[in-house]
């Protein structure tokens, strides 16, 4: 017997919470961390091919991490996007046919040290689109292309995507030629051309909803 189509209202309530929950978050959060040039798709036309990824750093949540990171965009400091995993199809289970994850982020790093080293674990909400959140400890870094409550608690988060602009960027670099690689027991897909960036800071007014 076939399951009922999802209530619309009920999607979209759900739609209205998580948006709420994520303005919520931003709510006098007033600094942004700028991934400018976000450089792919070939040549050097600013307009087509050196975009921008806008994330507003939660401060009064992830204190630690956040300062690294302002660290580094005070210091416009050099970056990569080196991992894409795309979102899997409708019923799929992740990418590769097993239990998964991983799927649906895409995954990556800086040329230089994490002020104070290793990153202690701060705010780890359950991880919603558009999250930014340290792997581990640090220094690497992903942001959440689809939700993953399947992963608890276990991410800090430490930033959210700005706005539907910046989310578009991080959508675009999934449709990349990617390869495949195992590390360990995890099947990953990365870039075939690594997508840099330069890390930059802004100060704006607070984020009210």
């Amino acid at each position: 017997m076939e399951s009922p189509p999802p209530n619309v209202d009920d999607v979209n309530d759900d739609a209205s919470s998580l948006t709420a929950a994520r303005e919520g978050l931003m709510v006098d959060e007033r600094n942004v961390l700028v991934l400018k040039d976000v450089r792919f798709g070939g040549g050097d036309d600013v307009g087509g091919n050196r975009r921008r990824i806008r994330i507003r750093l939660l401060e009064r949540k992830s204190p630690k991490i956040v300062d690294a990171f302002k660290e580094f965009g005070r210091n416009g400091v050099l970056g990569t996007f080196y991992r894409s995993e795309a979102v899997p199809e409708v019923g799929a289970i992740d990418n590769y046919g097993g239990p998964g994850p991983p799927y649906a982020l895409i995954q990556a790093t800086q040329n230089g040290r994490m002020n104070g080293g290793r990153m202690p674990r701060e705010f780890a909400p359950m991880v919603e689109r558009g999250y930014v959140c340290l792997i581990g400890e640090g220094p690497d870094w992903f942001i959440a292309i689809g939700s993953h409550h399947e992963w608890g608690h276990g991410h800090s988060v430490w930033g959210i995507v700005e706005d539907d602009e910046s989310l578009e960027v991080a959508d675009a670099i999934t449709r990349l030629p990617i390869r495949h690689e195992k590390w360990g027991q995890t099947n990953v897909t990365v870039l075939l051309e690594k997508v840099s960036f330069q890390y930059g800071i802004e100060e704006v007014g607070y984020k009210r909803i």
